[in-house]
C-alpha cells in the first residue's frame, strides 16, 4: 500500500476504477475543501466513552496484542492515529486524494499506511488482512446497492471473527429529491440500522451491540449510531 498523490490516479488503473466508482459530487466536496475538512475533524471532540467501548470490542479476547485494523473513509487520519497509539496495526483508505495527503501530512507517523480506495470494492486494499474494519460516517455518501456490496467487501477483508464497526447518522442533514445535501450537493443516503443489518447478516455478520452519540463537530441536527459487528 504505496504512497498517495492526486496524480496516482493516472496510472493506476484499480486505482481509478475506485475513485470513479465513488460519487462524484461527494468527492468533488472533499477535495476542494480538504484542508477546511481534515482540520475540523483534526479539532473534533473525542468521545472517551465511545473509544473504550470500541477498544474492548477490537481488543476482544482472540484478538491478539495488535489488531491489524483498517479505518475506510479515514478522513484526517486523527483516528487512525488514536487507534495506532492504543496498540492496533493501523491502515487507513480514502476516496479522496487530497484528503488522503492531508492525513499524511497531518499524521506521518501513518506515511504510507494511508492510501487511496474507495467502496464499494475497495480494489486496492487486500482481502482477509485485517482483525479489525472501521467504516465511520462513509456508507451515508454511497446509494443503496453500493451499501449492500460494501457489505460483501467487508467480509472479503476480514480475517475469521474479524470486528466490523459502522457508524451511520440517526439524523442527517436536509436533504433534496435526490437525497443530497441541499447545502452543497454531497449524497446522504438514509439507512437505517435495521436495513444495514440485513445487508451485513447475509454475509455473515452478528451484531453484538450499538452506542448512540451526539455529533463531535457540534452539529445539533446530527446524532449518529454505531454498530458492532463480528464475522461469523
Amino acid at each position: 500500500m504505496a504512497n498517495c498523490s492526486v496524480n496516482d490516479f493516472s496510472g493506476d488503473m484499480q486505482a481509478a476504477k475506485a475513485i470513479h466508482s465513488a460519487d462524484v459530487r461527494t468527492v468533488r466536496y472533499y477535495s476542494e475543501n480538504a484542508r477546511d475538512v481534515a482540520l475540523r475533524y483534526e479539532g473534533a471532540e473525542f468521545d472517551e466513552s465511545r473509544f473504550a467501548v470500541l477498544k474492548r470490542f477490537i481488543f476482544a479476547p482472540g484478538a491478539g496484542l495488535s489488531p491489524v485494523l483498517l479505518d475506510v473513509g479515514c478522513g484526517s487520519g486523527r483516528d487512525l492515529s488514536c487507534w495506532q497509539k492504543a496498540g492496533c496495526d493501523c491502515y487507513g483508505v480514502d476516496a479522496c486524494p487530497d484528503m488522503v495527503l492531508q492525513a499524511q501530512a497531518l499524521h506521518p507517523e501513518l506515511g504510507d499506511r494511508i492510501t487511496c480506495d474507495a467502496l464499494p470494492l475497495l480494489p486496492r486494499t487486500p482481502s482477509g488482512a485485517f482483525d479489525a474494519v472501521l467504516c465511520s460516517a462513509v456508507l451515508m455518501h454511497l446509494d443503496k446497492a453500493a451499501i449492500a456490496e460494501s457489505a460483501r467487501t467487508f467480509k472479503r477483508l476480514l480475517r475469521p471473527s474479524g470486528r466490523l464497526v459502522i457508524s451511520i447518522p440517526l439524523r442527517g442533514p436536509e436533504v433534496d429529491s435526490e437525497q443530497r445535501s441541499r447545502k452543497d450537493g454531497r449524497l446522504f443516503t438514509d439507512i437505517t440500522a435495521a436495513e444495514l443489518e440485513a445487508c451485513l447478516v447475509p454475509c455473515g455478520f452478528a451484531c453484538h451491540g450499538r452506542y448512540d452519540s451526539g455529533d463531535s463537530l457540534g452539529r445539533d441536527e446530527r446524532s449518529w449510531t454505531t454498530l458492532l459487528y463480528s464475522l461469523t
